[in-house]
């Protein structure tokens, strides 16, 4: 009966229940130009982060995965990197992982983040229910 039961709970706990897209630069509407334009045109956010979401980040590559853990869905995000760098990543469904390549984000002066020039250090989310600053970011291997 108990050899039963683990059975069962290992098969429920590797069917799991995530989904995830992906960014890609060749199918996103904008062009660098308009990311640039984008991040020459926002200030980043002042107000103080909330502390009780549960949302993460990981680089993998030359990409930045943003892990949705929570049951809500993340509205009209934009993703700031070290507080100089930002995108626009719309929406990210709760429970979902998203993938945004590095060269989505810029800087106010239109340059494109470059990883082997300034590591990631902090990432943080605006949103419609304020910002949030991620756990991580972790390192995929």
């Amino acid at each position: 009966m108990l050899r039963e039961s683990l059975l069962t709970l290992a098969a429920v706990s590797l069917i799991g229940c995530s989904s995830s897209m992906s960014l890609d630069p060749t199918g996103d509407k904008q062009d660098a130009t308009q990311m640039a334009a984008f991040a020459a045109s926002v200030k980043h956010p002042t107000t103080a982060p909330a502390s009780d979401w549960q949302v993460a980040s990981m680089i993998s590559g030359n990409t930045l995965k943003i892990i949705n853990y929570t049951n809500n869905n993340i509205t009209d995000g934009v993703v700031w990197i070290n507080g100089l760098y930002v995108t626009k990543v719309g929406t990210v469904p709760a429970n979902t992982t998203i993938t945004v390549p590095f060269a989505h984000f810029y800087n106010v002066t239109g340059d494109v983040l470059n990883t082997d020039k300034t590591p990631v250090r902090d990432v943080v989310v605006e949103s419609g229910s304020g910002m949030h600053t991620l756990l991580g970011p972790s390192v995929e291997q």
